[in-house]
């Protein structure tokens, strides 16, 4: 599980993605995320094949989802379709950040067999809070 407190677990990433921890009370108290926009990516290698991946994501507009992909060589990704959970998070009523929400997003979903590389990419601005990749 990466947490994102950096970008340490990461295999590669692209060069405006930024670390994030301001506000948390509007995160759900959720810690530490990645800022990013559009065309933005981040990618993940595992030793064995992955069996499935689950994302944890904040919205402060509109959700325009991240877009989950899997590949065997790091080189041809596929997309996944995950299954989705939209949580809106209720408006904060104190503090700097008072009267300012977001949307939480949860993906899920199963990997093909033999893919050991993920790649998350934004479509819009959203901050990754949590990656976890599950395998045999």
């Amino acid at each position: 599980m990466d947490e994102l407190q950096d970008l340490s677990r990461t295999d590669a990433k692209s060069a405006g993605l930024e670390l994030n921890n301001d506000y948390n009370a509007l995160y759900a108290e959720y810690l530490f995320r990645v800022k990013g926009n559009t065309n933005e990516w981040l990618t993940y290698k595992t030793a064995v094949p992955m069996d499935s991946v689950k994302m944890t994501a904040f919205f402060a507009a509109s959700v325009t989802d991240l877009v989950l992909q899997v590949s065997g060589d790091g080189i041809i990704f596929t997309d996944l379709v995950p299954v989705k959970k939209v949580r809106v998070l209720p408006k904060l009523t104190m503090g700097a950040a008072a009267g300012k929400n977001r949307t939480m997003v949860e993906y899920q979903c199963a990997v093909p067999v033999d893919n050991r590389y993920l790649k998350v990419l934004w479509k819009g601005p959203a901050e990754l809070d949590r990656v976890e990749i599950y395998h045999r």
